[in-house]
């Protein structure tokens, strides 16, 4: 549940960036009709619900994961914004309330297991709360009849609007008839036109999923308000300055009557009349010019903030492929140590069980912009095994990081080195190792952030002193941009 909810923050935060680039579009388009926005928040919706990654150079997004994945197990754990500022104090505050590996109570793996508790339970609730008010509403115009096509009149209600999503009707209250009666199925009929009875809903489902986010709630609500100057503005097109000021009357009416309305309906009167009745004084048709302004702004936003940047695992999987980064890579002598006292002495007294370590808490290769950790520790049949895991942090420029082994060898030709490509002892009888000719490899493979393991004979370990260290080769990479 962590891991999605850690999922969740991080397509937020970058979907954040969005909907702020929206709201200033908002401001500087906002003497024009509102449907140019209409798009840019088709966008942040996209946004929020797309979480298969876009790599591109060129996004302007100031980071690829606010919050690491790994950051429960980090044994330094911090944050990404992309502002430094904000990285120096939250990551002073989780370095403050981090523990070591030996209290079983981790302090960050308990805020995230109750962070994602609340989110779950606060998406519950504002889904009842939702599916009550559409529940009530429907139940207030139960007795409504037909008054021509989609279109019903119920004495129970004041205001008209519209209810459903796959079969939408527009109830409207009983005796209301000729301009009144015009005006109103313009709009709504509008409404209906445009898909709105089927946006809003999704929307409020998004605002829902991302109710910790106070700018989704923001966007929400001037979402609603834009989808009804949007209809608005379809409603009086055409119109005569009087019949203008006869549509706004009949919005000032509806406005002062107001009642309950599910979120998810689209009530005439519901939302900013003030404004909207402004608006509709004021109506002014499309610009071309100002309609083309907002087309290519909103080629440029999607195309520099909806990318996810190349940050380290994406930068080393363009390197392999060769598409954005040149690159050169040779076989380095890499030296692992850990030290022996960082070996649980209860783990080699039992028969059998494993200890995990938190990243980065036992360090047994660090080097310039990669970092060799030991994950976990195990025994099993007289056997104590040992994986380590390659952490990078690659500047996007250009720079160096160490792997398994670069792709460039070929799978058939790699295989071909060894009779069991997954399994084979490995030369370590020189002056650096502990245990000569002790170990094993197992495992491996192109990714940077494979594990590497090795196992060895547990009554080894246990007859002779001294620390772990050995010498392996791994592929060292130097790239720079092409």
């Amino acid at each position: 549940m962590t891991d999605v909810f850690i999922a969740v923050l991080n397509r937020a935060a970058s979907a954040s960036m969005i909907i702020l680039a929206v709201m200033i579009l908002r401001l500087i388009f906002r003497g024009s009709p509102r449907w140019i926005l209409r798009p840019f928040w088709f966008l942040a919706a996209f946004a929020l619900i797309n979480y298969i990654p876009i790599f591109s150079v060129s996004s302007l997004l100031p980071t690829a994961e606010l919050v690491p994945k790994d950051i429960i197990s980090d044994y330094r754990p911090e944050i990404d914004s992309g502002f430094e500022m904000i990285d120096r104090g939250v990551n002073g505050l989780l370095a403050s309330v981090a523990t070591g590996s030996a209290d079983p109570i981790n302090p960050i793996e308990t805020a995230f297991q109750v962070a994602s508790v609340i989110w779950i339970v606060g998406f519950i609730a504002i889904l009842i709360y939702g599916l009550v008010g559409y529940a009530r509403l429907r139940l207030s115009v139960r007795a409504s009849i037909v008054l021509e096509g989609n279109v019903y009149q119920c004495d129970d209600i004041d205001t008209p609007f519209i209810l459903g999503t796959f079969k939408p009707r527009i109830y409207v209250p009983s005796g209301m008839e000729g301009k009144t009666l015009e005006y109103v199925l313009l709009h709504e009929r509008s409404h209906i036109k445009r898909g709105d009875h089927i946006c809003k809903p999704f929307a409020f489902l998004l605002l829902a999923f991302y109710w910790f986010d106070p700018l989704v709630w923001i966007a929400y609500v001037l979402f609603c308000r834009d989808v009804e100057v949007v209809c608005d503005s379809h409603a009086v097109d055409g119109m005569t300055p009087a019949g203008r000021r006869d549509y706004a009357e009949t919005l000032a009416y509806f406005g002062r009557r107001r009642g309950f309305f599910a979120v998810s309906s689209l009530a005439f009167g519901e939302i900013a009349i003030k404004n909207r009745v402004k608006r509709v004084l004021r109506y002014d048709s499309a610009d071309f010019w100002e309609s083309a302004a907002a087309i290519l702004i909103l080629v440029a936003v999607a195309f520099l903030l909806i990318p996810t940047p190349f940050r380290n695992i994406d930068i080393y999987v363009n390197v392999v492929e060769r598409r954005a980064y040149s690159y050169a890579s040779e076989r380095i002598d890499v030296p692992f140590k850990i030290e022996r006292s960082a070996i649980p002495s209860d783990l080699l007294d039992a028969d059998g069980g494993e200890h995990a370590f938190k990243k980065n808490e036992v360090i047994s290769y660090k080097g310039k912009n990669t970092t060799i950790y030991l994950k976990k520790v195990y025994v099993q049949n007289e056997y104590i095994g040992f994986i380590f895991k390659i952490s990078t942090d690659l500047p996007q420029d250009g720079g160096v990081f160490l792997s398994m082994y670069m792709p460039s060898y070929g799978k058939d030709s790699f295989e071909s080195m060894f009779e069991d490509p997954y399994t084979w002892l490995v030369d370590v009888s020189d002056s650096h190792t502990t245990y000569p000719d002790a170990l094993k490899y197992i495992g491996g493979g192109p990714a940077i952030n494979e594990e590497i393991s090795f196992v060895m004979p547990k009554s080894l370990f246990l007859s002779t002193e001294g620390d772990l260290s050995f010498i392996y080769d791994l592929e060292e990479v130097v790239y720079e941009q092409k």
